[in-house]
This record gives C-alpha cells, structure tokens and sequence, in this order.
C-alpha cells in the first residue's frame, strides 16, 4: 500500500505498529516515502523520529526532530516524551540535553539514567525461542519483553547462540544484552534435553545412519547425493523441534 495516497493517520499507524513490533527495516521504508511526499504531519513527523532513534540513526533523527519543534504549536501534544529525548541525546553525545527534561518514574532504564548517570544494559528476558532450518543455516526466533518495560516483541538470530549483541527496546528507548549466558540458561531451564548428551547422540546416530544411503553408495541418484547436506541440515531441525515439543508438552518452565 501506498503511503502517499493514504489517510495520514493511517501512515502514522503503521509507523508506530512496524516500529513497536521491532520491523524497523519496513518502517524505515516507511518514513523515507513519507518524507518524499511532502505531506507529512507532526504526528507522523514525531512517530519518524522515534522510528529512527529506535533504528539507531540519530543524525536523521536531530534533523527531524528541528522539523517537529518547528511545525509544531505549543501544547498540540505531537511532542516527544522524554525517553525518545534522552536516548537520542546520548546517541549525539550530548549529555547536557538531558539537563532540561522532566523527572520520570518510568522507564527504568531513564529513571537510572537520572538518577545517577547510569545507562543500565540489562539482559533481554527471553520467553520463547523456536527454531528452523532452511537451506542450511538455523535461524533462531526469540520471543521476550524489555527488562525496562516490560514491552514484548520477537526477533531473529541467525546461525548460532553463541552472540553477544546490545539492542534498544522498540517502545521505552531502553538498552538491552542478549547474550550467549543468558539464551544457555533459558534453554537449561525450557529444553534441558537440547543441551544434554542425548540430543547429540541421537543427531550423530540418526546422520550415521543415513549416511551411507545419501553420499557413499555407489548407486546414489546424483539428485540425492546433492542434497545430502540438506538432509542433514533437516535432520537437526526435526531432532531440535522434536525435542522442544516434548518440552512444551511437559510444561516446562519459562524464563
């Protein structure tokens, strides 16, 4: 759909859903057809600037963010509440911004930060985490909630666990950690089984098996001996996927 030809109201919604549901990809795409119409109000102008904190580029952000204070009347409320403020006053380096916003008692993260300069980056707490397979890689998809708000979104990781990345909560402007520690215990208390030995017996045993038919056998159709990685790649989904159902099925426990 067409954000040019649409109700600006209906524009701005998608903004905020896209950026709240963490697809900051397509609202990103989203503002720059907004921005090239030549059309956008102060609602949408603000609901940009929060898109392009959450992403991450706060130079765009400061030059939007002149063209709301400009465009918008005292008292209209298109004004940006202080977490977007203070996130994307830290993202310039410009502490001293900080000094004129109004004392919070949430976020967490912003309380912290005015309380004694503190910019708290506390592990994602992890509520789910499913997992596919597809031409090779594993695409990991965890689900949890900001350890600042509480706001719930999902996100995917690609290849492996073994990650230490920071991220900002899509919502409070909160940083977060998601690390291999933390994803290790959630799977210890959720899917015990998919870190046990049993698991990898049972992968080794189910390859060694198929081994032979799908890459060694003089009579293997060239087709199968091409996509005998592939199977492999499947057999690791199914035993993983098996596994996590047993889990959920025994009611294991949450993080």
């Amino acid at each position: 759909m067409n954000p040019l030809s649409d109700n600006p109201s209906d524009a701005c919604d998608r903004l905020r859903e896209a950026r709240l549901a963490g697809h900051l990809k397509r609202a990103l795409g989203e503002v720059s057809l907004l921005l090239s119409s030549g059309a956008i109000t102060p609602a949408a102008l603000a609901e940009a600037v929060r898109v392009l904190v959450a992403a991450g580029q706060p130079g765009t952000a400061m030059r939007l963010h002149g063209m709301l204070v400009a465009a918008t009347p005292h008292g209209s409320g298109n004004t940006l509440e202080p977490a977007v403020l203070a996130r994307l006053a830290l993202q310039i380096g410009q502490r001293g911004l900080l000094e004129g916003l109004p004392v919070v008692d949430s976020p967490a993260w912003l309380v912290a930060l005015q309380g004694d300069g503190r910019d708290p980056v506390p592990p994602f707490a992890i509520s789910d985490l499913q997992v596919t397979v597809a031409n090779g890689p594993a695409m990991y998809a965890i689900t949890g909630a900001c350890p600042h708000c509480g706001h719930e979104r999902a996100f995917e990781l690609r290849a492996n666990l073994m990650v230490r990345v920071d991220g900002l909560c899509p919502s409070c402007f909160g940083g977060y950690e998601v690390a291999w520690e933390a994803l290790r215990a959630f799977l210890l208390a959720r899917f015990p089984d998919l870190l046990a030995d049993r698991a990898r017996d049972a992968d080794w045993e189910l390859v060694e098996h198929v081994r032979h038919r799908l890459l060694e056998a003089d009579d293997v159709p060239d087709l199968v001996r091409a996509l005998g990685q592939e199977y492999h790649f499947l057999l690791n989904e199914i035993i993983a996927r098996r596994l996590m159902d047993d889990a959920n099925a025994g009611g294991g426990q949450r993080a």
